[in-house]
This record gives structure tokens, C-alpha cells and sequence, in this order.
């Protein structure tokens, strides 16, 4: 408001001080009428969101509960108006944040270079692996972008004993916490994809089964996160076995036969292994969400269908993507020229090297 004068001005000579003081003074101020230009100016001023709670104001008669509700819609409306000029500010503010990270690694580069050091040297390593992995996956057209992508996916999947990308050490520890949520969340969606599998018709369309087995996969594996996966699947699926079993004699059906509650049991405690059948699947369905959400972004807020396997846990894996899309997305507006480079390098030199190897004839 400090830059619509009219108003301002309309408001300070309606609550004149030193009048209201006076009127005080002598038990003559009318609270009615003073509570009718707030309640009226509030209206006028207010986001449409709080039409409704200024409107509740006109219903209430007493007058310190009354003008305690103004202040608190005052206090809302303070924050909105905070809200409203982050959101006006954003853009400039990102590209001054852009451009100020562009040149502090400069910078770094620069220092780096001084000392003999080549101060992209992990991140160079990073795209490269990357490079061969997609090769190795038989994947015809490997475009820049395409690889920008698919290096960003390698960060969900990071193994510990690798040197980490320069480019990205300022949002090390939030990718590092984004990637062991994601595999958290991997392990939950297959461990539930065995038990419906195992278990079979019995349990399906019981929402509150489902909410309960995921509720209680996610607090084993949050509690266990410095012990062995191979342990912690042993107790998942011990107290899978028990809530699938009270489910089950609950609705009338009988409980998993011994012989099939180990099958189950043991199909769990193998998930263990990277390379499992089933976790290697839901994996790839869940890097391949993102990895869409990456090429072709949309808003996350509108309805999102996930892949099959993966809905008991779709919250979790909208906010973990949404997470990871902002941290990308600022990432290559700020080092998107760097990895131009590297890449043109890397395939080049691929070229390069395709076009010496002598023929077999």
C-alpha cells in the first residue's frame, strides 16, 4: 500500500489519532463506526481468497472479539502481500542468482586453473559415464539434452565412492536426500507389489490395508536407515505376514498357508539385491516418470497419473519430483553452457575415434 497514496490518505483521516484519543477522552467514540471502515477498507484491499473471513467479521457483535479478528485477518492479509511480492520478485530474483553463481565458478574455474587443477574434472567424469551407460543401453539418437537428462537420473542412483560433479556440490546434500528417499520409496512400491501379487484378489480394494501396509513399510525402513536392507527386509515382511493375515480373517478369508507366507516372505527379503526382477522394474518405471517430467514439465499440482506399481506412494513420489525438477532446473540455467561443452567434447571425440578404427576388410 505505500504506493496508493488515495487510500492511504482515505484511511489516515478516518482513524485520525488524536480525534479517536479525544473521543476516548470524553466515552464518545462510536466502535461501530470505526469497525465498519476497517471491515470495509479490509474488504477493498483483501486478496479474493479472504472475502470470505472479512465477510464473518460483519457477524460478529462483541467488540474485543471483533477487533481481535481484524488484527489476525490483518496479520493474514501482511503475509499475502509478502507472498504476492516474492512471487512478482521471483524471476529477477533468479536471474541475478543465476547469474551471480555463473560467476563465482568462474571464478572457481579460474583459481582452480591457476594451481593446475581442472576444476570440472568429476563433472566431466560424470557426463562421460553417463555417456557410456546410454550407449551401452542401445539407445540410437543420443541427443545433448537427452544426456543432460539422463546424467541428472544418475543422481538419484549415485553410488557413495564417486567423486561428485563440481557443478553440483552447492545442492550435494539435498540430492544425497533426495536419492535415498527415491530408493526408499522404490523399496516400498515392490515390497507391496509382492504382497498384492502373492496374497492375490483377497486384499485388493481394501484401501485401509493398503494405507496401513505402506504406512508401516516407509516407518520400518525411516527407522532402520544405518542397518543392513537385508535385515530390515526380514522384519518388513514378518509384519507384512501379520497385517495381511489379520486383513485377510477380518473380511472372512482364510489366513496365507504357512508354505505361502514364506514364498512371500522370501520374495521380500531378496529385494535386497539391485538387481532384482522386481525392484530393477519399479525402478525403471519411476526413473522413467521423472525422466518425462524432465523432458516434457507440467505443472505437478494438476492431477499426475503415475505408473502402474507406484500409486500407494504417489505422494511421496510427486513431492520427491517436484524436489528434484526446481534443483535441476536451476542447475542448467546456471552451468547448461558448461555441459553444452563437455558433451560436444565427449562426442566428438566418440566420432573422432569411430571414424579412425580401421575396418575389417
Amino acid at each position: 500500500m505505500p504506493y496508493d497514496k488515495k487510500t492511504r490518505q482515505e484511511i489516515e483521516n478516518a482513524l485520525d489519532l488524536e480525534l479517536i484519543r479525544q473521543q476516548v477522552e470524553h466515552e464518545a467514540l462510536d466502535f461501530q463506526a470505526y469497525s465498519a471502515f476497517v471491515i470495509d477498507t479490509l474488504a477493498k484491499l483483501c486478496a479474493p481468497i479472504r472475502d470470505e473471513q472479512v465477510k464473518e467479521l460483519r457477524n460478529i457483535t462483541d467488540i474485543v472479539s471483533l477487533f481481535r479478528e481484524i488484527f489476525q485477518v490483518i496479520d493474514v492479509m501482511k503475509l499475502d502481500m509478502a507472498n504476492f511480492t516474492i512471487q512478482q520478485m521471483r524471476p529477477y530474483i533468479m536471474q541475478h542468482s543465476v547469474e551471480y553463481e555463473k560467476q563465482r565458478f568462474t571464478e572457481f574455474l579460474k583459481a582452480q586453473a591457476e594451481h593446475g587443477v581442472d576444476g570440472l574434472l568429476c563433472t566431466k567424469e560424470w557426463i562421460r559415464r553417463t555417456y557410456d551407460q546410454v550407449l551401452n543401453g542401445a539407445a540410437n539418437n543420443v541427443t545433448p539434452s537427452l544426456l543432460v537428462v539422463e546424467s541428472y537420473l544418475e543422481l538419484l542412483r549415485w553410488p557413495d565412492g564417486y567423486g561428485y560433479p563440481e557443478t553440483l556440490m552447492m545442492d550435494k546434500s539435498r540430492l544425497l536426500d533426495l536419492r535415498d528417499r527415491i530408493q526408499l520409496l522404490i523399496t516400498t512400491a515392490s515390497v507391496l507389489a509382492i504382497t498384492y501379487n502373492c496374497v492375490g484378489i483377497a486384499i485388493h480394494g481394501l484401501q485401509h490395508l493398503r494405507e496401513t501396509l505402506t504406512q508401516g513399510i516407509l516407518q520400518i525402513l525411516e527407522h532402520s536407515e544405518e542397518e543392513n536392507l537385508a535385515d530390515v527386509l526380514i522384519s518388513i515382511g514378518e509384519q507384512i505376514s501379520k497385517d495381511v493375515n489379520e486383513a485377510l480373517v477380518t473380511h472372512g478369508f482364510s489366513p496365507l498357508e504357512p508354505p505361502a507366507a514364506a514364498n512371500m516372505k522370501g520374495q521380500i527379503g531378496k529385494l535386497s539385491d539391485d538387481e532384482n526382477v522386481i525392484r530393477k522394474l519399479i525402478a525403471a518405471r519411476l526413473y522413467d516418470f521423472i525422466k518425462g517430467m524432465i523432458l516434457t514439465p507440467r505443472a505437478l499440482t494438476s492431477p499426475v497419473k503415475l505408473p502402474s506399481g507406484l500409486s500407494a506412494v504417489q505422494g511421496e513420489v510427486i513431492r520427491c519430483t517436484g524436489r528434484f525438477l526446481r534443483i535441476t532446473g536451476h542447475n542448467r540455467a546456471v552451468f547448461g553452457e558448461y555441459y553444452a561443452n563437455i558433451i560436444d567434447e565427449i562426442m566428438s571425440k566418440r566420432s573422432s575415434d569411430s571414424f579412425a578404427e580401421p575396418s575389417d576388410s
